[in-house]
């Protein structure tokens, strides 16, 4: 049976702006992110499927798109597709952080095993959100819609089709873009962007 997951990137924030480490900080949607994401909208870019199931993280920036997009639609919201979380570095830039030796060590870790101080190694964040993937493919529904965000999206496509690029990061869509993943019998087989 083939399946569809729609995958949206919640809009443009402060965050986005100014370059910031901010996974779980719930920061909301810029006054950009509002005006962009209604004129997607009125463009008819999001997937309106008829009958869908529905999710979004537990984060402000993801409830507002969802809300944008779909208006008051009943969803579930998942905590699996919360950001990483950047422990002490949250709501901070490359640029106040790039004399501490930990975040250095941080960044120039290819494991994925370190994780900034009181936050998420990477190996770590890809697990919660397969999992929440894999959550999502146990519903009965032909069509689900996950409004979540760049990494959730980046490690689900990554999941899906690991042969494509030269890290994850090449999956990663603009604020209010995404994929539509198709699904057979369980299976990633294809993809289109929006």
């Amino acid at each position: 049976m083939k399946r569809y997951i729609h995958l949206i990137r919640h809009g443009i924030t402060e965050g986005n702006q100014k370059n910031m480490f901010y996974g779980h900080s719930d920061i909301p949607l810029a006054a950009e992110g509002i005006d962009e994401l209604k004129s997607l909208n009125e463009k008819g870019v999001y997937p309106k499927p008829e009958a869908a199931s529905y999710y979004t993280s537990e984060l402000t920036r993801a409830e507002q798109t969802f809300s944008l997009i779909y208006g008051d639609i009943p969803h579930i919201r998942l905590a699996h597709l919360n950001e990483i979380f950047f422990g002490d570095y949250e709501l901070k830039t490359h640029k106040d952080l790039k004399k501490d030796p930990g975040y250095i060590a941080w960044v120039n870790d290819r494991s994925g095993l370190s994780a900034p101080h009181g936050g998420e190694s990477y190996v770590q964040f890809t697990e919660r959100v397969t999992a929440g993937l894999r959550t999502i493919l146990d519903s009965d529904a032909k069509h689900s819609v996950a409004v979540c965000h760049g990494g959730v999206i980046c490690v689900i496509m990554d999941s899906c089709f690991d042969d494509y690029g030269e890290n994850n990061f090449d999956w990663l869509p603009e604020p209010g873009h995404g994929y539509t993943v198709t699904f057979n019998d369980g299976r990633p087989e294809g993809y289109s962007a929006f």
